[in-house]
């Protein structure tokens, strides 16, 4: 349905399906395809954020990629992002980086979570430069020193 919706926007022609069609199938209920509906079909009837996060799959990093390429949408937040499955140190890095205008993590923060590293605290230093930087000796140590 997606497909044929989007071959026929490229044609100028009416969209075969609609949104309602498409969410009544298996094809509609997975956050990527909700996802992929918004960006690729941007005069039909659009998914909002809960939709999305109702979807199969709905993750920490399909939510920053919704904040990101779709600036029309109804954002997520910093609390629905880190609550989300899937939040780790790379996906709030990935945060930090790609939406300088949401709230963004702190250092302290990304410290805590699943996956920090010595090179998840590098790439943090290295991408997100704004944000409160890792000591050589935290890295080295991989212990962050809390305020």
């Amino acid at each position: 349905m997606l497909l044929a919706n989007k071959e026929a926007q490229t044609k100028g022609e009416k969209l075969p399906y609609t949104k309602q069609q498409f969410n009544e199938t298996n094809e509609g209920n997975t956050s990527s395809l909700i996802f992929d509906w918004n960006l690729s079909l941007p005069t039909a009837e659009q998914f909002i954020k809960l939709e999305h996060s109702e979807g199969r799959h709905c993750n920490a990093i399909a939510m920053a990629h919704w904040n990101i390429d779709l600036p029309h949408a109804e954002p997520y937040t910093k609390k629905e992002h880190s609550e989300a499955k899937g939040c780790t140190a790379e996906t709030m890095r990935f945060w930090n980086e790609c939406l300088p205008e949401a709230e963004p993590y702190t250092k302290e923060e990304h410290a805590s979570a699943e996956g920090c590293t010595a090179e998840a605290k590098s790439l943090w230093n290295l991408v997100v430069s704004k944000s409160e930087q890792y000591t050589k000796m935290e890295m080295i140590t991989n212990k962050t020193v809390t305020k």
